[in-house]
């Protein structure tokens, strides 16, 4: 009965409902992307879009936010952060991030991603707007509140009995930092990936991780959305009507 209750009271706490938003959310784009077809950029994003994949990322989604409920990591409405560290702050460095994207991508000479199969760098608009959203929806869930929370769960929690936590928690910040560069150091020269690509992504990627920990999962969030909304959506939009 008491088990019952605890996960009642789970279920309809506000957090968990803001979750279940998040995650949904992934079904409605893929609705939009069968009901209006548009050509991706990767080759990865076919599959990042098709139907198990999708559910797969809602169901680790759930297990991430379980398991971040037992780890020094602020709740998604935690009280002691405020809507200015929550959102603002993010807001922020995602659009410091942005604008160190375009200058690189205007003074120096585009890569491209390995997996790339079409002549653009940027999803046409309008379809860039839910695109995108669905991006980063699907990367924070898979990157940050599955990714992290699972490593430092599994290790600092029930590995080392809830010691070592903030160890595992950079650790795990590295892992998942590591995986959207991990592309580009198979198929270039070290030196092209160090300075074009690695430096501000995998920088970007630890800021997202720290304003996860301290600010809590709307923080990255936030933080992609607005790199996103800058850089691909508005900047790629203009680039090419240019």
């Amino acid at each position: 009965m008491e088990i019952q209750q605890e996960v009642r009271s789970l279920i309809t706490e506000k957090s968990f409902l803001t979750i279940t938003l998040i995650l949904f959310s992934l079904i409605l784009f893929k609705f939009y992307f069968l009901l209006l077809p548009f050509d991706v950029i990767l080759a990865d994003q076919v599959s990042a879009t098709s139907w198990p994949l999708i559910t797969t990322v809602i169901f680790m989604g759930y297990i991430g936010y379980f398991m971040s409920l037992r780890i020094s990591i602020a709740k998604i409405w935690d009280a002691n952060v405020s809507n200015l560290q929550r959102f603002a702050i993010p807001a922020i460095t995602g659009l410091i991030y942005a604008i160190i994207t375009i200058g690189r991508d205007y003074y120096q000479e585009f890569v491209n991603h390995p997996s790339q199969i079409s002549e653009k760098a940027h999803v046409v608009f309008p379809h860039s707007l839910t695109f995108y959203s669905f991006g980063t929806v699907f990367l924070e869930v898979f990157l940050r509140l599955f990714g992290i929370s699972l490593i430092v769960w599994l290790f600092s929690h029930l590995i080392f009995r809830k010691r070592f936590e903030i160890i595992f928690f950079w650790i795990a910040a590295v892992i998942t930092s590591w995986y959207e560069i991990s592309a580009y150091i198979e198929t270039y020269a070290f030196s092209t990936v160090a300075w074009g690509i690695v430096s501000p992504l995998f920088i970007s990627n630890m800021v997202e991780a720290y304003e996860f920990k301290k600010y809590g999962f709307f923080a990255p969030i936030v933080f992609r959305f607005v790199f996103y909304l800058v850089w691909h959506i508005i900047w790629g939009s203009l680039i090419t009507q240019s």
